[in-house]
């Protein structure tokens, strides 16, 4: 890991990506400061610089050959502006953040895998612009560095999805299920008071 990051005097010159990973989601939002980074001088450099950024790495459970795709033909990106960084940047503090105007593009990408394994992120080799990765959910705590700087071909560790339980990942199945046991009860219901109709008969 590197030293302390330096102070924000000057902006930040870099993209900023917060990873998130919960039982069948993961979701990545990477921030462009437009006023502090003078390579993303504006709103539609900021988006082709986070639409470029990540390849994703991916393999199944039984480490098979890796495949790798870019990440919005997995899951398409979502833009917003916003004036404030997320609060769990791993940044020092800057005391002139408050006192200048800001714009920050973030680019919001879900995805939701159809299958178990493993997966990555990956720079491509020749992208100019550095990106300080961080994780701010529960599986940060279990990771020998808690977030890095990514430059041209740097990737991440392979990282494991969470399994979803048995009745969340059948979910479609089990809704399918109880429908037809729901109809059986239904239809059980009808010819028992037919067949108390006809003995009155």
């Amino acid at each position: 890991m590197m030293a302390p990051l330096l102070a924000l005097g000057h902006g930040v010159e870099f993209l900023l990506a917060k990873l998130e990973v919960s039982p069948g989601v993961v979701r990545v939002e990477v921030t462009a400061d437009c006023e502090g980074n003078y390579m993303l001088p504006d709103r539609e450099m900021a988006m082709a610089a986070i639409r470029r950024l990540f390849v994703i790495g991916m393999r199944d459970d039984r480490g098979g050959l890796e495949r790798q795709l870019p990440w919005e033909q997995l899951a398409s990106l979502q833009f917003e502006e916003r004036e404030q960084l997320d609060p769990s940047v791993p940044l020092p503090p800057d005391p002139s953040w408050a006192e200048r105007r800001h714009q920050l593009v973030t680019g919001i990408w879900v995805w939701k895998p159809q299958v178990e394994g493993a997966f990555r992120l990956q720079v491509p080799v020749g992208e100019t612009v550095d990106t300080l990765l961080w994780r701010s959910d529960s599986g940060a705590a279990s990771q020998a560095v808690p977030w890095r700087i990514m430059i041209s071909g740097d990737e991440t560790e392979w990282l494991q999805m969470p399994r979803l339980g048995v009745l969340a990942s059948w979910g479609p199945v089990w809704w399918w299920v109880g429908g037809v046991l729901s109809a059986g009860l239904v239809l059980a219901g009808v010819l028992r008071i037919f067949l108390n109709r006809r003995r009155l008969v």
